[in-house]
């Protein structure tokens, strides 16, 4: 869900024609022949107990944010976590501790004072959404909505634009039954106010990202259930100024989108996982929009069995990294090079749950990996400066 060519997303590249051109040459020149090189950096962790990265947006080979949580070991149990890359290392950036605790799933970033990072508050009652916001100097909490009689709100996925306003992205339980609906929620003159959205289940209703290259033109995606123990099916959203509507995805047994990212109005990307009924297994699910409809690009064998894909980052339209996890394989990133999708060589063992592009060559992923000798979680991210 991180991208750096798109206008006003992620490295808010703003240049004049000529820029666009050298820029152009550049970027081909920085492509690699056959992978990229992919090294773990260390980053910090906040306690001595699980800690791990759920979001990440990078804006320059010099700067970016990855957010999280980390467990306490006393009360409140989970506190959001913020790290920030300064181009030498991550370091703990200072937030605030909301009540209750809670945790940080998305951070987006328009400019170097200007950055916003949601999840959700835990409670004895619940959660409550979650917002919070960088003007340059620090990190503070932004009064959210969540909607009446809501027991669990939770917002999973952010996209800051340009021009000041934002999109929070999510679910929500349905008052008086243990149905979810979704949750969008925008950020405009001055405070959060909830959008109404569609549902297209009877049971769960679940959005787990948001992207888009215009404030009329934007994609949210996810997945539906009508029951405990049916299949899920994908879902996605799309925001043409005015509302919210379904737009058909491609679909198959048990299919989630968890990462979208739109590089422009006719070449978006999303992914998650589809099960397999040839396999018995999970495989990562891609689906691609060229303007016109939403289409399945399957990944060529072997195909990572068990695989599923949460985060989605792209440099250019022959550059989009995938990530996730799968049995086996070390940190799963998968790259389409404007043809095909195949599998990066990356080292060290760890789940990467979201990523990030800045030009003209930088891919950020971020995650958990295990801590042998306590047997708890501990933060992770990988990089390539070559993608």
């Amino acid at each position: 869900m991180r991208s750096s060519v798109s206008p006003g997303r992620r490295s808010r590249t703003r240049l004049a024609r000529w820029s666009v051109l050298l820029g152009a040459v550049l970027l081909a020149l920085a492509s690699p022949a056959v992978a990229a090189t992919w090294t773990a950096v260390p980053s910090p962790n906040l306690t001595q107990f699980d800690n791990v990265l759920w979001g990440v947006d990078a804006r320059s080979s010099t700067s970016a944010w990855a957010v999280g949580r980390a467990d306490t070991g006393t009360l409140p149990i989970r506190r959001p976590v913020i790290e920030r890359w300064n181009g030498t290392s991550w370091s703990i950036s200072p937030s605030p501790l909301p009540s209750g605790g809670g945790e940080l799933r998305d951070v987006d970033a328009t400019s170097a004072s200007s950055a916003w990072a949601v999840g959700f508050t835990n409670s004895s009652n619940g959660n409550l959404t979650l917002t919070e916001r960088w003007n340059g100097s620090g990190w503070t909490i932004v009064p959210s909505p969540n909607p009446s009689g809501s027991a669990q709100n939770h917002l999973l996925g952010v996209r800051a634009l340009a021009s000041g306003e934002a999109w929070a992205v999510g679910s929500h339980n349905v008052p008086g039954s243990l149905a979810f609906s979704t949750l969008t929620m925008r950020w405009r003159n001055g405070a959060w106010s909830v959008v109404p959205s569609p549902d297209t289940a009877s049971f769960e209703n679940h959005l787990k990202d948001v992207d888009g290259v215009a404030a009329n033109d934007l994609w949210a995606v996810g997945h539906t259930r009508n029951g405990d123990y049916s299949v899920a099916a994908p879902l996605i959203l799309h925001w043409d100024g005015n509302a919210w509507d379904v737009v058909p995805s491609p679909t198959g047994n048990d299919a989630t989108l968890e990462g979208v990212v739109a590089l422009a109005a006719d070449d978006v990307w999303a992914v998650g996982s589809v099960f397999s009924t040839a396999l018995l297994w999970h495989v990562p699910f891609v689906v691609h929009w060229d303007g016109r409809a939403w289409t399945r690009v399957e990944v060529p064998s072997p195909t990572p069995q068990g695989g599923r894909l949460f985060g989605v980052a792209a440099l250019s339209s022959t550059r989009v990294y995938a990530v996730g996890q799968a049995p086996g394989i070390p940190s799963l990133v998968l790259r389409w090079n404007g043809t095909r999708w195949a599998r990066e060589t990356t080292p060290t063992s760890g789940t990467v749950w979201d990523a990030a592009a800045a030009g003209p060559g930088t891919v950020w992923a971020v995650g958990q990996r295990g801590n042998p000798n306590v047997g708890t979680g501990r933060t992770f991210t990988l990089r390539t400066s070559n993608g």
